[in-house]
């Protein structure tokens, strides 16, 4: 009857674990072996019954997961709550609040009819009628019509339609009546005493949704209650800021009026659950979705019921925001200018002399300080309109269309916002060459039907006046809004602790389709220059971002220049290099157009498998993934408390520290990782090939030739680009291009070495503006220089000239540069390395002069290649090894090659000493390392146990009285 005694990273109560008092009151102390044999049957067992019940009672989670719990802990039927795994307490009986009045229960089905090929019409008691239809095999509507016919008043909010084609098969036995989609969906509705509906994938006799009780309602509301499996997730609800897994949590789907953390800001109807299956409720009514105990119930103020029901497999989230896009709309692809850093603010006020014409010096001041701009908001919609002079909210349209063409030749576009409506948004976008529009809370915030018909008013007065795209920024959006405006958080402040809520935020979006979301860099109250360079350091591996002058008592002026030394040259390198990321993150918004996946992803999006990423904790919320490749952590406390970023985890795989090029295996928890002003932690996914722009200072101010291809060799990897026009619809009939590039390489290749190959295929599709011939530059991080470098055409192979510098490579047509060091166009020239012997201890560029050996296992080089071509011919660059280097099978992904002895003695990273020099192998050491100190342990603890008990005669922990109480019952955090 005693606690399961849990050893590792968890607080113990080690006089429980080791002592149990018999009906005699004998003592009988545990000793070392005993203690270890408990925690090995312990591991082996798990920590169930055979009824699942949990054994442990007082499991509490010390660092470094903080309020989270590992994979397996949660059984069915119970959850970690506050320190504690605990039964859930039912609530079964009594699903609804005592204030919900009258509660009626959905009755028993009387009868069936097919609807089509895709559907099916149940009539139950009390003149309620369900309707399930099939949108598609895998997706299936579900509507209840109480005492009346079927409505569907949020019908804006859905663009899919039924599968007329779909055959589904509808069959009933004497419990149940079941909905079959082949391949696909399975629904099975329990006919009575009520009416109850279950949810399974295909071929599974396990629901992966299932109603505990009847659908229910009262005058105002509408329930559904759904049994709380123990091992599932919840993701999703919009923007609910300051989380992104829901477990454990009540979300709101409402208009909340906080912008701050707690608040929901653009909510939305949808949630997804890591069991494979997502539910988006087609209504514009508030809501609740309360997950915290069993059941998890679902709720809305309205007299009906309509889901749409998504089924996937198992974690596969980016399926299931696929299926929900399907139903509500792709996100909406942004305009190539809206990937750029935008300014906001009100000119025409006193501080501005109430002259609109003031926005043309900010502009001049990012030309000044050589900082990238993409567009600019020239008034604030409260009051300040635009023109000059003393006229109160003028909208002087010859002034409009003045600094719209002003601010053209600096390459930004010109925007408006309003708190009203947009009334002559026409001309405004016909005459004044407006192409950027913001809605703010005075105008859209009762949310809903109002809000959103507001964003498509908006979206139509560009699209109506102009071939541009829409880009319509909102507040209080909710499902569908997502497929005309980036979502913006409101009002905050420039501070910390806005950073460390706005991540786990943004994070959570992505799960309700919402790709392209953002806050006001350094908020619109508050700041400094500190925090507003860490705000725009994670904020440039975003899609979106834009700052707001005028309402700080701080400094009034956010634009990143503004501050002075050294945060503006900081805040240039990073726009720059957000500038320079234009073609990976624009083929991401395309992704996002296409399947509905953001940009801006959860760690467990992107790495589903991972059992620690579903916990809310700073590895799995205060970091994301940008696509595919970049890993950021963004930095939320300032220099004064702490020099490091702790917590950083890197999932399984290599990463390579974008900055220095060390890399790293995971799984990895990092701690202490110094963060500089100028550094926020970013880290490549081994097998990442990411394409970038030359420096510019906006889209378009030179073509985007060369194209530069970072390549971070692991394994067979690939990237499509994606490219267009940049501003017009056009690419919605066609115009377009992708380009195909693939990597095959061996595993470990920036480790050791070997043959790479780099293709790079033909760009496919065309569009206006297109180039005809483009330079490549693709950068490959090697561990070694290659002996040769070929090209390979549909003319044959040819062995391109090796060059001798960077600037020789610039001159040439084609060649490749192998440069020692990791310092190819990264901002910041951090490359001095003396943790660690082994590693380089020199600074960037003069390795060879210091005699560096020209190899480590600890950070790879850089190998560029050059080569002009036709964008219609593909090509192969083959990086060949060196002859005097051999084949050696490694552990992983193809082989790996390992130099000779007498190049620097490097070998002995694979022979003698193998187990001191690699990295690696010590981690293989580290589990007998790990068992030899639990022996240790293990036996001290029986020691202590023994005088504990000689000490405590026939008493047990818990009755042991007076000042011996402390160090017996005491919990000890290992």
């Amino acid at each position: 009857h005693r606690p399961t005694c849990l050893i590792d990273e968890w607080v113990v109560d080690w006089r429980r674990c080791c002592g149990l008092v018999l009906p005699s009151g004998i003592m009988v102390q545990l000793g070392a072996f005993a203690l270890l044999a408990l925690v090995v049957a312990g591991s082996a067992a798990g920590h169930w019954d055979a009824r699942g019940k949990v054994k442990g009672k007082d499991i509490r989670k010390a660092s470094p997961w903080g309020s989270s719990v590992p994979p397996g802990l949660v059984g069915p039927g119970h959850e970690y709550i506050q320190g504690r795994v605990q039964k859930l307490p039912s609530r079964l009986k009594a699903p609804l609040p005592a204030s919900a009045g009258q509660v009626q229960y959905v009755g028993r089905v009387i009868s069936k009819q097919k609807l089509g090929n895709n559907g099916v019409l149940l009539a139950l008691e009390d003149n309620v009628k369900v309707r399930a239809i099939f949108y598609r095999k895998d997706i299936v509507r579900v509507q209840y019509a109480f005492d009346g016919p079927f409505d569907d008043p949020a019908a804006e909010m859905v663009v899919a339609k039924p599968a007329e084609d779909l055959h589904v098969t509808v069959r009933e036995d004497y419990l149940y009546i079941w909905l079959e989609a082949s391949g696909g969906a399975r629904l099975r509705f329990e006919k009575g005493p009520n009416m109850k509906l279950a949810l399974f994938r295909q071929g599974e006799g396990v629901p992966l949704l299932d109603e505990c009780n009847a659908v229910a309602r009262n005058g105002t509301r509408t329930w559904q209650a759904l049994n709380l499996k123990g091992n599932e997730f919840f993701f999703g609800g919009g923007m609910q800021n300051g989380q992104f897994s829901h477990r454990g949590h009540k979300i709101n789907i409402a208009v909340s009026y906080n912008w701050d953390e707690g608040g929901s800001p653009n909510a939305a109807p949808v949630y997804l659950s890591s069991l494979g299956y997502g539910v988006f409720r087609a209504t514009w009514s508030e809501g609740t979705y309360d997950f915290r105990i069993a059941p998890t119930v679902l709720a809305h103020e309205e007299q009906r019921f309509d889901a749409f029901y998504v089924v996937a497999a198992h974690r596969d989230f980016k399926a299931l925001l696929e299926g929900y896009t399907y139903i509500t709309g792709r996100p909406f692809m942004p305009p190539v200018y809206g990937l750029g850093l935008g300014d906001s603010d009100c000119y025409h006020d006193d501080r501005h002399n109430n002259n609109t014409d003031v926005a043309l010096a900010v502009a001049q001041g990012y030309v000044d300080a050589d900082m990238p701009l993409g567009w600019m908001l020239v008034n604030d919609g409260y009051g300040c309109g635009y023109g000059k002079g003393p006229q109160v909210f003028p909208s002087d349209l010859s002034v409009l269309t003045g600094v719209a063409n002003g601010l053209s030749k600096v390459g930004a576009y010109t925007g408006l916002w309003s708190g009203t409506d947009f009334t002559n948004v026409a001309n405004e976008v016909s005459k004044g060459k407006v192409r950027v529009l913001k809605t703010d809370v005075a105008w859209v915030g009762d949310g809903g039907k109002f809000a959103f018909d507001a964003v498509a008013f908006s979206a139509a007065g560009i699209k109506n006046n102009s071939d541009a795209r829409p880009f319509i920024w909102t507040v209080e959006g909710t499902a569908g809004t997502h497929r005309m405006a980036v979502m913006w958080t409101g009002d905050n402040s420039g501070d910390f602790e806005s950073i460390r809520w706005q991540v786990p935020t943004f994070v959570g979006c992505g799960f309700s389709a919402q790709a392209h979301v953002s806050a006001d860099v350094d908020g619109i109250f508050g700041g400094s220059g500190e925090s507003q360079v860490r705000d725009l350091q994670w904020k440039s591996f975003m899609t979106v971002l834009m700052t707001m002058s005028g309402w700080s008592t701080a400094n009034p002026d956010k634009q990143p220049y503004a501050w002075g030394e050294p945060y503006t040259s900081i805040n240039r390198e990073y726009l720059r290099l957000k500038m320079r990321l234009t073609p990976y993150l624009y083929t991401l918004s395309r992704v996002a157009y296409d399947t509905g996946v953001p940009p801006v992803r959860a760690m467990v999006m992107e790495f589903p498998d991972d059992d620690f990423l579903y916990y809310p904790s700073v590895g799995s919320g205060q970091q994301f993934m940008s696509g595919p490749s970049f890993l950021v952590a963004p930095v939320y406390k300032p220099l004064s408390l702490t020099e490091v970023r702790d917590e950083i985890y890197l999932p399984a795989g290599d990463w390579v520290d974008y900055w220095s090029g060390e890399i790293k295996s995971g799984p990895l928890h990092l701690s202490t990782y110094k963060v500089p002003l100028e550094i926020t932690p970013v880290f490549v996914r081994a097998g990442s090939i990411v394409p970038m722009w030359p420096n510019m200072r906006y889209a378009g101010e030179k073509p985007a030739d060369p194209l530069t291809l970072e390549v971070f060799p692991d394994g067979k990897s690939e990237f499509e680009l994606y490219e267009d026009d940049g501003t017009t619809r056009a690419f919605e009939t066609g115009a377009f291009a992708k380009t195909l590039i693939e990597c095959d390489a061996p595993h470990n290749v920036m480790k050791l070495a070997g043959r790479v190959e780099v293709k790079v295929g033909a760009s496919v599709g065309s569009f206006e503006g297109q180039l005809v011939n483009r330079t490549y530059i693709v950068l490959l991080h090697l561990a070694t220089a290659p002996q040769e470098v070929s090209l390979k055409t549909s003319y044959g192979e040819t062995s391109l000239k090796n060059l001798d510098s960077k600037s020789a490579l610039d001159w040439e047509e084609s060649g490749w540069f192998f440069d020692r060091t990791y310092s190819w166009g990264r901002p910041f020239s951090f490359y001095t390395f003396n943790e660690k012997p082994g590693r380089f201890s020199a600074g960037a560029g003069d390795c060879s002069e210091l005699g560096c050996p020209p190899y480590s296992v600890w950070r790879h080089q850089t190998l560029a290649v050059k080569v002009r071509t036709d964008i219609r011919e593909s090509f192969t660059v083959i990086a060949n090894p060196s002859p005097d280097v051999a084949q050696m099978p490694q552990a992983g992904k193809g082989k790996g090659i390992q130099r000779k002895a007498a190049d620097h003695d490097v070998s002995r990273l694979y022979l003698k000493g193998a187990a001191k020099s690699n990295p690696g192998m010590e981690r293989m050491a580290l589990p007998a390392a790990v068992l030899l100190a639990a022996l240790f342990g293990a036996l001290v603890l029986g020691l202590l146990t023994a005088a504990a008990g000689r000490r405590s005669g026939r008493q047990s922990c818990g009755a042991v009285a007076g000042d011996d109480a402390a160090p017996l019952c005491g919990r000890l955090e290992h």
